[in-house]
């Protein structure tokens, strides 16, 4: 299942990106509610495009590198930019953040125990939630 990762990382006096991100939101494609939103302390963030294309192909988080999709900028607001990626690359990402530290301001509340446990949240509870979630 695909995914959006809406990041802070843009300065929202004038929205040109900082090369960092602030906060995470993560919500399945075809849904505009998020499943979970993150806080935490500051990670650099960066792009790397593939040879033949200006489209970024994978972004780097902190320590962690994901591959995507697609990327967008401004998204909703100047604030925000959005990556599009498959549900184990999402995984890797909230592993990744708990273990920073970063905390789940909102979420679906089976994610939000999840984190509040530290118990790690997996490509199966995301794809299981984001059915649920879009289903009518």
């Amino acid at each position: 299942m695909k995914f959006y990762i809406s990041l802070a990382c843009n300065d929202p006096r004038n929205g040109n990106q900082t090369g960092y991100v602030d906060a995470i939101q993560v919500r399945p494609a075809g849904d505009i509610e998020s499943l979970m939103q993150l806080v935490g302390g500051r990670l650099s963030l960066r792009m790397f495009r593939s040879a033949n294309s200006k489209k970024p192909r994978e972004i780097k988080i902190g320590h962690i590198l994901l591959r995507i999709h697609s990327y967008s900028t401004w998204v909703g607001n100047w604030c925000w930019d959005e990556a599009s990626a498959d549900t184990d690359q999402v995984a890797r990402l909230l592993a990744y953040l708990q273990r920073r530290g970063w905390t789940c301001e909102q979420g679906e509340s089976t994610l939000y125990e999840k984190w509040e446990r530290k118990e790690i949240i997996t490509a199966a509870d995301l794809d299981e939630r984001a059915e649920s979630e879009v289903a009518p």
